[in-house]
């Protein structure tokens, strides 16, 4: 798989404009810090993420981070990794073992920035996050690590509610929510 995040950051279409800040701070990060993408670099790094949806777009695949003690998607570090929909596929493969579903595309779904608190072993800093779209018929192959307190299916109707109305998955289910038409229209075509 070739990726290159200039590239594919071009290809996005962003419309929300918080996001075309990150876009724009994501692009900076990559040409000027030499380190972006290993956790050595203190300030922030890339990481990447997986939203995945089963084949109706009408669940999403969260787990309960057990350190940031909150519902998220999976994903992690890039450690070294540039190519980013890999390095999605990775975390969601230990994070979930949802080893059947597909990645959708190489360009991100969706772009996110979040600082992530101090902890014994590292400062605060900042994870300038690629999430990248996953879709899965298997529903009851996943299985939660020990990263994690466990698993849950929800319906993207409730993500907004379930996440108590986080920015980033406000985005996250509209975008879902336009699949869900498409899907919709493709069938009825």
């Amino acid at each position: 798989m070739v990726f290159e995040l200039p590239l594919a950051l071009d290809q996005m279409n962003v419309i929300d404009p918080l996001e075309k800040e990150y876009l724009k701070r994501m692009l900076r990060l990559h040409y000027e810090e030499p380190k972006a993408y290993i956790r050595e670099s203190l300030k922030a790094h890339f990481t990447a993420s997986a939203i995945l949806i089963d084949s109706k777009a009408e669940k999403i695949l969260l787990l309960h981070h057990k350190k940031l003690d909150r519902w998220l998607q999976p994903g992690g570090h890039a450690d070294g990794n540039k190519c980013l929909p890999e390095v999605s596929m990775k975390e969601l493969h230990e994070e979930t073992n949802a080893v059947s579903s597909k990645l959708m595309d190489i360009i991100p779904f969706d772009l996110d920035i979040h600082t992530i608190p101090e902890n014994k072993n590292e400062p605060e800093h900042q994870h300038f996050d690629l999430r990248f779209l996953w879709i899965t018929d298997n529903l009851s192959e996943v299985k939660s690590n020990k990263e994690s307190k466990g698993l849950k299916w929800i319906p993207v109707k409730e993500l907004v509610n379930f996440t108590d109305g986080e920015s980033s998955f406000i985005r996250i289910q509209k975008k879902i929510f336009s699949i869900q038409k498409n899907l919709l229209e493709t069938h009825r075509a």
